[in-house]
């Protein structure tokens, strides 16, 4: 908790400070902004597998925006930290030489079985917003594409034999990306997050190929000026 308190103060800072200076020197609307994240994980499995529960992400990071000249139009990018959790019916289990093995679960067979991801992600979007120099309160729509890369994963297993944690299983891949879709007012927006990639490791012998999941995430974007 430390470690998010700081992390955060150090963005709050710097974007006080750089947005001071851009509504001084440039006669054109720009958005600078500390952003929190909170989304509803829907992972799209292969037939046999669900999830249940609620699963969620939670990212804050920041944004630098660069608006065309004196337009309505402007491109964004910036940095973020953050994690999610999926509950599955799925055990996760690694091997002695390494690998992970993978178990269809019953319903009512265990206590719970999860995952957890940190990500650092690196957004970029291309925005239109219906702002003026010096208003704060206007229309936005954004298209966009993140890049996440696994910090860790940990797997949370227990059932009447087992209970476990493991951390950084071959199962899972390391680098992802995803559009995103980013509408609303002021400062809560609607976000729509669509993952291109498998967030599954096929090459790894314990799953296999007819085992796949995606991820998709909604949920609402705070802005924080």
């Amino acid at each position: 908790m430390r470690f998010f308190a700081r992390l955060f103060f150090a963005l709050f800072l710097c974007g006080n400070l750089f947005s001071q200076q851009v509504s001084i020197n440039t006669p054109y609307s720009r958005e600078d902004q500390i952003f929190i994240f909170f989304a509803y994980n829907q992972l799209r499995y292969t037939r046999g597998f669900y999830q249940f529960g609620i699963p969620y992400t939670v990212n804050f990071g920041y944004m630098f925006d660069l608006p065309f000249n004196d337009s309505v139009f402007a491109i964004a990018f910036g940095g973020s930290y953050g994690f999610s959790e999926y509950n599955t019916s799925a055990r996760f289990y690694r091997r002695d030489d390494g690998s992970t093995t993978v178990k269809k679960l019953g319903k009512s067979s265990y206590e719970h079985s999860f995952f957890q991801f940190n990500q650092l992600s690196v957004p970029l979007e291309f925005r239109y917003r219906t702002s003026s120099y010096g208003d704060m309160a206007f229309w936005r729509l954004a298209l966009g594409v993140v890049y996440s890369y696994n910090v860790s994963e940990e797997i949370y297993f227990k059932d009447a034999k087992f209970d476990y944690i493991q951390k950084d299983l071959s199962v899972f891949q390391k680098h992802h990306t995803a559009l995103t879709l980013t509408a609303g007012y002021h400062l809560v927006n609607l976000r729509v997050v669509y993952g291109l990639n498998d967030v599954f490791h096929p090459s790894d012998e314990g799953v296999g190929a007819d085992f796949s999941g995606k991820s998709v995430k909604i949920g609402l974007i705070l802005y924080i000026f």
